[in-house]
Formats: C-alpha cells, structure tokens, sequence
C-alpha cells in the first residue's frame, strides 16, 4: 500500500495505526482495541509473525507479515471487509472474525473478545484524541 504522503514507518504503533487509519477510512480506536483484544501489542504472535490481530489463512495456518506495519494494514483491510459483508458493530465484527461456535476456539476465550475489544477501544480514543490534541490537526 503506497500513499503519497511524507509519512515514515513509525516504531510507534498509535502513530502506525493513525496514519493508515486516516488513508484508508479506518476508525483508529476499533484498529487498537482489536489488536488489543488479540494480542496486546506484546504477544509472540505479535512479536515473531508480525500479526496483530490473530490473522488465520484459510488452511488454518497463522499468517506471517515482514513487517508489524504490513500486519496492521492486513488487519485495517480485513475490517473493510467485514464491513463491505455487512457488519457495522463489534459484535456483527465478532461473528465474522471470531465466533463464539469456532471450533478452533478450544479455549473458549472468543466469548471475552467483544467485551474485551470495546475496552481496547476505549483506551485507543484516549490515545487518539491526545495525538489529535498534541499534533493541532483534526487528521482522524
């Protein structure tokens, strides 16, 4: 994804999520509390494949990104599907993304994931609000 701007690839993920956020017609606040929700920004899946969001290819497979940068937009993009197909909430989100009947979902932990992504999105307005704050542009 390429976009004429002078954005550099930030080592801060809110500025990484901002930027491709503002491109691509994405709310930043859902971006984080999904990536919140699945990884934390600090999980091996995060830290080793690059995948923020528990990206699976369909053979069931984890998807691995070069960059953590290509691992949110993947995401960022996924969400643009999810809304193309319909779903407009988290929990219409949730029923693509992570269903409570998956049958990977071994643990049972997929019923947490709406709870737990609105609390990520709480926390991402914050940050969110603050850059718009801090930067003096209404950019998001």
């Amino acid at each position: 994804l390429k976009a004429n701007s002078d954005f550099k690839s930030a080592t801060n993920y809110s500025e990484t999520i901002a930027h491709y956020a503002n491109v691509l017609g994405v709310d930043p606040a859902l971006i984080h509390g999904i990536i919140q929700a699945e990884t934390g920004f600090d999980s091996e899946l995060f830290n080793q494949s690059n995948n923020s969001a528990g990206l699976k290819k369909n053979n069931g497979n984890w998807w691995v990104f070069d960059t953590k940068e290509e691992g949110i937009i993947e995401l960022m993009l996924e969400v643009l599907k999810y809304q193309r197909m319909g779903a407009d909430t988290i929990e219409e989100i949730a029923e693509i993304h992570c269903p409570i009947d998956d049958p990977d979902d071994i643990h049972k932990i997929n019923q947490y994931w709406v709870g737990n992504v609105k609390d990520g999105i709480a926390e991402g307005r914050e940050i969110y609000k603050n850059m718009q704050f801090e930067s003096g542009t209404n950019r998001l």
